[in-house]
């Protein structure tokens, strides 16, 4: 808990850095408790910038193939991981939720109709 305590902290202390000079910014993390996504969206809100909340969400043997057949990743990410994040109670989603389940053009596309872009 601490150390992801840090890693949500320095993220959101570099995109409010990011967003004072300008700059669009993407926040790429697991945001499954809500108090992190509200600070997010506060964060965006407080300088006057728009805020999009994706949730991207696939099935969990979708989720669970892709962990198991990945290599040369960042992320130390493994199945027993993956359990734990499907097992935590989201509370309440507000974000726009984007299913991930099929191919990436078909999510890439989803994407980019809630962004309009």
């Amino acid at each position: 808990p601490e150390v992801s305590k840090r890693v949500y902290d320095t993220m959101l202390e570099r995109a409010k850095i990011l967003l004072k000079d300008g700059c669009p910014v993407v926040t790429d993390a697991v945001f499954d408790a809500p108090e992190r996504r509200t600070a997010v969206e506060r964060l965006a809100r407080g300088l006057g910038v728009t805020f999009d909340g994706l949730w991207l969400h696939a099935r969990p043997e979708v989720l669970r193939h892709r962990v198991e057949t990945r290599e040369n990743t960042a992320s130390d990410a493994k199945t027993r991981v993956l359990n734990l994040q499907l097992a935590r109670d989201l509370g309440d989603m507000t974000w726009c939720e984007i299913t991930t389940s099929d191919r990436l053009e078909k999510t890439v596309q989803r994407i980019r109709d809630v962004l309009n872009v």
